[in-house]
């Protein structure tokens, strides 16, 4: 109770050095509650915030924890995503109540306003049980479960869905559409994008990135233990991206090796690293075949030799 006290009584005392200081004032904080992991979308409703937004730099600190600033509306809004708080609601056992402080700085001047409270709760936070599959290539369907409650009636609860920085399309296009009774309020599809419409995701082993939108104003989905493969040696992950081939010509060359190889399909490494290093080994007959050059749906490798993998020096009987 003590700790609860002295907060307020700090946020009285700086909300009133803010008003004498200066003009400006938070009359709102919407929502004025949100997860305790970070990520939920803030907005400070005021005044004076100030009208030119190009010469004054923004920020804002919920406690001793800095909101990330999104966007400015004019002198009357400022938006922002907070950052975790987790550690300090854990140790609290409960929801933490935090004041919130909006600092503007221009050139030569220092603006602040301080105003009551926004809750970090470890109670509001939305959470992926499953998902389904855990790997496929480019263009595969994903099936993500929550926890009840976590996902809403419509996809509009769910602002976007992102597998390796690429989106994870939703199969009704307006986000207003119902989705059938037996997904409501449990779970959703998507689709990753695909060499065939938006630019495929690479291989490799990535986080589903799920963002919510309704009554979680932009707070991001946590994955339960149990939804992450651990990989030997590597980080956790939740779904991995493999390529599919579609075709592979010449279907012969040379033994001597230096034949150029095209093979087409889709979950290419888009571009080859620093001296033509590749995520992907491509061997052909057992063999390296070292990349020439490479995009999403299209590999180029030069095989090597035959004859010096032998050590004869003589081409291997057919």
């Amino acid at each position: 109770m003590a700790t609860l006290i002295c907060r307020e009584t700090i946020m009285l005392i700086m909300i009133a050095l803010s008003h004498l200081a200066d003009g400006i004032s938070i009359s709102r904080i919407e929502p004025s509650y949100g997860s305790s992991a970070g990520g939920t979308r803030v907005t400070l409703f005021g005044n004076d915030f100030g009208r030119d937004k190009y010469n004054t730099e923004y920020s804002v600190l919920i406690g001793a924890y800095p909101c990330t600033v999104l966007e400015y509306f004019y002198h009357t809004q400022v938006v922002c995503r907070t950052g975790s708080a987790q550690v300090e609601v854990e140790e609290a056992g409960g929801d933490v109540r935090l004041s919130v402080a909006l600092v503007m700085k221009q050139p030569g001047l220092v603006h602040q306003a301080a105003a009551c409270c926004f809750t970090y709760s470890r109670n509001l936070q939305p959470y992926v049980q499953r998902i389904r599959p855990q790997a496929g290539p480019p263009g595969s369907r994903l099936r993500l479960t929550g926890e009840p409650d976590s996902f809403g009636a419509t996809t509009r609860d769910v602002l976007q869905v992102e597998v390796g920085g690429g989106l994870c399309a939703f199969d009704d296009g307006d986000g207003d559409a119902e989705l059938p009774l037996s997904q409501a309020l449990r779970s959703l599809e998507c689709q990753l994008g695909d060499a065939a419409g938006e630019e495929s995701v690479a291989t490799g082993s990535y986080q589903v990135d799920v963002r919510m939108g309704g009554g979680w104003h932009g707070a991001p989905a946590s994955m339960r233990p149990d939804v992450l493969v651990y990989a030997r040696g590597g980080a956790p992950f939740a779904f991995q991206v493999h390529p599919e081939l579609a075709s592979v010509s010449p279907a012969e060359g040379s033994t001597l090796g230096g034949t150029h190889v095209t093979i087409t399909g889709k979950g290419f490494p888009r571009e080859l690293a620093a001296g033509g290093a590749l995520r992907l080994h491509v061997h052909v007959g057992g063999l390296p075949c070292t990349p020439v050059r490479t995009s999403s749906t299209l590999l180029v490798c030069s095989t090597s030799s035959q004859q010096a993998a032998d050590g004869s020096g003589q081409a291997p009987e057919s």
